[in-house]
């Protein structure tokens, strides 16, 4: 076995036990086999759409969902899916700081240089620099906000009652 599909079948063991569940239990609540389970954990089956998706009901949220879609669906790989990794935690303060960041870089342009940027149409030279920054800065600011909503949907640091 490849370790990059070790790697994947490890998943589905390793969120069983950071939820403190049996294979019995997850099985059980999932509407699987104890066995087809343990196939999933031995990587020697590979969970199908409807597993994951109940998998993921009984194990905290979608992340499992987004990571089978990133790592596992053949759709997904061969679309430019954002990376998840569904053993670590998003963390929000690192998100943020990532956003700031890169906030603090689009202040280094002047609106008026972005003005003049856009007003013909085209990028020259003298425009370049300014542009990367933007162009740049905008993508990592949009990989941030996935990550937000991300951790929204998971439900991480959100309040409910709010």
């Amino acid at each position: 076995m490849k370790n990059e599909e070790m790697k994947n079948c490890e998943v589905y063991k390793e969120l069983r036990r950071k939820y403190e569940k049996s294979q019995e239990q997850l099985a059980e609540e999932s509407l699987l086999t104890r066995d087809k389970l343990g196939d999933y954990e031995r990587g020697k089956l590979t969970p199908t759409p409807e597993d994951i998706v109940n998998l993921s009901r009984n194990l905290n949220g979608k992340r499992l969902c987004r990571w089978y879609c990133y790592a596992e669906c053949p759709v997904g790989k061969e679309i430019d899916l954002l990376p998840v990794d569904a053993l670590n935690e998003e963390i929000l303060s690192t998100t943020m700081m990532k956003i700031m960041n890169e906030l603090n870089k689009l202040k280094q342009i002047d609106i008026n240089r972005l003005i003049e940027i856009s007003m013909d149409g085209v990028i020259d030279k003298s425009e370049l620099s300014d542009y990367t920054i933007l162009r740049n800065s905008l993508a990592e600011l949009g990989s941030a906000y996935g990550t937000l909503l991300r951790i929204e949907d998971d439900g991480k640091y959100i309040e409910k009652n709010q």
